[in-house]
This record gives C-alpha cells, sequence and structure tokens, in this order.
C-alpha cells in the first residue's frame, strides 16, 4: 500500500508492517516450523542402561568370551532396559545366556530413575517456550561368581542426560502407562506469564499508531 507523493513515508508503513508480521511469525511453535519431536524419556532411560553396560564392563573387567546372565529388579521395568544392556554385553564378546549354567551372573537393581524438567523460558525474545530436561537412571549392581559361589563386587551406576525441549512436547516424550517417564513441570515465571505477552501487544500497539500517523 503506498502514499503518493511521499515514498519515505510509504517505505516507512512498509518497515513498520514487516516488524508486525515478523513478530507474530517468531511464535510459531517448533513444530510448525518443521522441527522433529525430541527421543522419549523412555528411550533416553534405555540409552542410559546401555551407558551403564558399557560402564559396568569396565568397572569389573571380566575377560571376554565368558559366559554371563543379566537379572534386572523389578521384573515390571526389566522388559525396558534389558535389551540394551544385551547388546553392549554381546558386542563386548561376553557369551550372554539365561539361566544359572554361566561362569557370572550380574544382578541389576533399580535404585533410581527420574525426570525432571526446570526453567521455561522463550527462545529468543517472542520464541516458542522451551524448556531444560533432565533424565537420570541410577542402578546397583552385583556380580557373583557362578563357579565359587560367592559375589565378586558390587558397586552403584548413576548416569544422566541433559538437553532441552520444546514445552508443547513435553507430552509426546512422556508415556502415562509408565509413570518414571513423567517428570512436573515448573510455574512460569512472571516475565514469561504476563510482561511478555504486555510486551507485544504494546508494540503492535504502537507500530499500528505510528503507521497510521505516517498515512496522516
Amino acid at each position: 500500500m503506498g502514499f503518493p507523493g511521499n515514498p519515505l513515508r510509504t517505505e516507512f508503513a512498509h518497515l513498520l508492517t514487516a516488524i508486525v508480521i515478523s513478530g507474530g511469525a517468531t511464535m510459531l511453535p517448533l513444530g510448525a516450523l518443521g522441527q522433529t519431536v525430541p527421543s522419549s524419556n523412555l528411550n533416553l532411560f534405555r540409552a542410559l542402561a546401555e551407558t551403564t553396560a558399557l560402564k559396568m564392563c569396565d568397572h569389573f573387567a571380566l575377560d571376554p568370551g565368558v559366559s554371563v546372565s543379566i537379572t534386572l529388579l523389578p521384573k515390571e521395568i526389566a522388559w525396558i532396559l534389558e535389551p540394551g544392556i544385551y547388546n553392549v554385553l554381546r558386542k563386548r564378546g561376553f557369551d550372554v545366556r539365561n539361566g544359572d549354567s554361566v561362569s557370572y551372573s550380574f544382578e541389576l537393581g533399580w535404585d533410581r530413575g527420574t525426570v525432571a524438567y526446570s526453567n521455561v523460558r522463550r527462545d529468543g525474545f517472542f520464541g516458542p517456550r522451551i524448556v531444560d530436561r533432565m533424565v537420570t537412571l541410577g542402578l546397583s549392581v552385583k556380580v557373583i561368581d557362578r563357579g565359587r559361589g560367592g559375589t565378586v563386587r558390587t558397586s552403584e551406576f548413576e548416569e544422566t542426560l541433559r538437553d532441552t525441549i520444546a514445552l508443547a512436547d513435553v507430552v509426546q516424550v512422556e508415556q502415562p502407562a509408565h509413570p518414571m517417564t513423567r517428570g512436573t513441570l515448573p510455574s512460569e515465571g512472571f516475565f514469561t506469564t504476563f510482561v511478555e505477552p504486555l510486551i507485544l501487544v504494546g508494540s503492535i500497539a504502537i507500530a499500528v499508531l505510528l503507521l497510521f500517523n505516517v498515512r496522516s
């Protein structure tokens, strides 16, 4: 839209219009911009279990090739973590079997599994809301020498993964059927909840007011 006889006013009006439009565009959620949903909390627990298995192999320093069994308690969560632990041990050269006819048995106990969210904020001044995520897995491990019939060693392992995700993706990364994958979202601060919307409305109002003043 132009204003005959005053090219400067026309350019100024176009600039203000662009500012208003771009201000609204920055408020689009990450999904609308083609961003992928982050890894689920369940998959992060599995990744942490694999990391624990790697450190467990190094810590107990058993000879590759020996036969081992894995028992993870409680049984209700064993199916989540066991496959990754099995794969790591097999890649390290261990002969993973079921039952007691093995050289060593690994008994793993679930000590801690938590999901924590913190620091809800915007990505940029008017960008989408984001939140920091921290997933922690703690396992106690006991190695039993089946040949000698005694415990070789015990130890505790705790691993943590941290990242930042869109607040809107929290419902996607949690699994309601598994309470351990859920965390409590912190309340948003005063600035995010009240001040930012007021600033946005005020900025648009000023831009519109200036736009009409230029036209007059």
